[in-house]
């Protein structure tokens, strides 16, 4: 249809489509149609619906983590990376400090031990927040979308958000400890296991939280990566392990001074 009614068309022919279709009567009906409907009936009541949103909280949280799910399950260029980089940092890290669980006799074994549980968490969790920040700035814009259209509210996206996240990290979590607790030979042991395994999901889902938050802060994902890059300057350096919880006091009182 372009093609047919394209300027080269109407030169060839001498003819203007534009003057054609003014001075004809389907122009002259759409024009009264228009008029029509831009006028009210008498007697009639302006559009009104009692919500915003066509369905409650709950059927908006569903309809939304449905939706994360097929978006995360679609997303192997995210979860398939993070997934194989936890697997080879996981064996690698058990690699390095393999049986060193063992071999504790002083207090230089014992700091090695709690080194390789502090780069562990920072270098994945690092990971983890670095790889959110593009995704969920790509999905920012699909949530502007279709939160102004009134599908749902931003509290239902953001808690469908959070939620999506809690399986992939915990397997990301089971992944990391399968593969280092044996493999550093730590103390066998359920409540051991368990709360090894407790600090390190906590750990990674956190760092995920943050990417999420610093996204939802930034203007561009650009942005987001230089804060990010701040924060992770700021937690390494306060953790607790470069420095000491007692001295940090101290060494803010000196900074302040």
């Amino acid at each position: 249809m372009l093609e047919v009614t394209s300027a080269s068309v109407e030169a060839e022919l001498g003819l203007d489509f534009a003057t054609i279709y003014r001075e004809s009567p389907q122009y002259q009906n759409t024009i009264e149609l228009v008029r029509q409907f831009s006028e009210p009936p008498p007697a009639s009541k302006s559009l009104h619906f009692s919500t915003r949103f066509p369905q409650n909280s709950w059927e908006q949280f569903l309809a939304c983590l449905w939706k994360q799910h097929l978006s995360y399950w679609r997303s192997p260029e995210y979860n398939l990376v993070r997934f194989t980089f936890m697997i080879v940092a996981s064996v690698l890290f058990g690699a390095v400090f393999w049986q060193k669980g063992q071999n504790i006799n002083n207090e230089q074994d014992l700091m090695s031990i709690l080194g390789s549980m502090y780069i562990a968490v920072i270098f994945l969790g690092i990971n983890n927040c670095s790889t959110v920040l593009p995704y969920v700035a790509t999905e920012r814009t699909v949530l502007y979308r279709e939160k102004f259209a009134g599908m749902y509210s931003s509290w239902a996206y953001s808690f469908a958000q959070v939620t999506i996240e809690i399986p992939y990290t915990l397997f990301q979590a089971i992944l990391f400890v399968a593969l280092t607790y044996p493999s550093i030979g730590y103390y066998w042991s359920a409540y051991k296991v368990f709360w090894y395994f407790y600090a390190t999901f906590c750990t990674f889902l956190y760092f995920v939280y943050l990417g999420m938050l610093i996204v939802s802060l930034s203007s561009n994902v650009q942005v987001a990566s230089i804060l990010a890059t701040a924060v992770y300057t700021i937690l390494n350096l306060f953790s607790g392990f470069l420095m000491p919880g007692p001295v940090n006091p101290s060494i803010l009182i000196q900074v302040a001074y």
